[in-house]
């Protein structure tokens, strides 16, 4: 038996070269990036902006946009999933995100980016603990009630998790990614988004971000109707391994499909597309292919509310 040939990715950075947050994105490149994906499966997915300068998003937030209306990326570049500029400072939590680029939540500015995206803005990761955090997602539950907002890049408080969820947010992104190397093992962060069934969990699986028995843990914790499988695929999947340059740091891909800053060593996305995780997942026999593909497929398309 073999996997369904469609995927529906909620975390896509970049892909063959190119990245939604490149400060010279065009409507070609993005159109580049939806056929690079759709080359073997159907690959519909949310383009994911990292932290970036203001000026930056609000650029490829009207872009990426306008080349949701056109093939080849009409029906595949589902919307656009934002993860920060609202993170944390923190190394650890901050991972491979800019920090001079970082910004406290404002709504504003969330309500003016909507506006020039044409309300393409599906998804936002923020971090809960910073200042204005809850009222920020308070606001976007009011008057955007369809926008998910997720937990990320964070390191909160049981507490201050909590409240955010009662304040509106819906989800964690990557979960196990995008915190401390050092934290408590008991209470934190990990545990309590891993508890509480009102959040559904993203999960990194190329088969380096998380080892299997954290995966198993947190499908088995979740369960396929409230996890969902991500690629985190960046910019240089799909290139071949060797030294490539981020704005301005060294980033290397390896043979082994990892992608790392060469100064830290720490991961920079994924070298994997979604297609490649779910046969990963598969080939741990941890899960039927019934529940893989509710995790990569069905499971998405009920988040986001698409029919």
């Amino acid at each position: 038996m073999s996997l369904s040939t469609r995927v529906f990715d909620l975390q896509v950075n970049g892909f063959h070269g190119f990245g939604f947050s490149d400060d010279k994105l065009t409507i070609d490149k993005i159109h580049q990036i939806t056929t690079a994906l759709n080359r073997d499966w159907e690959y519909h997915f949310l383009a994911t902006m990292i932290t970036s300068p203001v000026s930056v998003i609000e650029q490829n937030l009207i872009l990426i946009a306008e080349a949701m209306k056109q093939p080849p990326s009409l029906g595949k570049l589902r919307g656009i999933h934002l993860e920060g500029p609202f993170i944390s400072k923190e190394e650890g939590p901050l991972g491979a995100h800019p920090r001079q680029d970082v910004i406290s939540p404002n709504y504003l500015l969330f309500k003016k980016w909507m506006a020039i995206s044409d309300n393409q803005i599906k998804i936002i990761t923020l971090a809960p603990e910073i200042t204005g955090a809850i009222e920020f997602i308070e606001q976007v539950k009011k008057n955007f009630p369809q926008v998910i907002v997720s937990l990320g890049h964070h390191h909160a408080s049981h507490e201050i998790i909590k409240k955010a969820i009662f304040s509106g947010a819906r989800m964690c992104t990557h979960l196990g990614n995008g915190i401390g190397l050092n934290i408590p093992r008991h209470p934190n962060p990990i545990w309590d988004q891993l508890s509480d069934g009102r959040l559904l969990a993203t999960i990194i699986v190329d088969g380096l971000h998380l080892p299997e028995s954290v995966i198993k843990v947190i499908i088995k914790t979740k369960g396929p109707d409230n996890c969902v499988f991500v690629s985190d695929v960046f910019n240089f999947a799909g290139c071949k391994p060797g030294l490539y340059d981020y704005r301005g740091e060294k980033i290397i891909l390896n043979e082994n499909a990892e992608i790392r800053r060469v100064s830290s060593g720490g991961f920079f996305g994924s070298a994997k597309n979604l297609v490649q995780c779910a046969e990963f997942i598969r080939s741990l026999r941890i899960c039927s292919d019934e529940d893989i593909e509710k995790m990569i497929w069905w499971t998405p398309l009920k988040l986001l509310g698409v029919y």
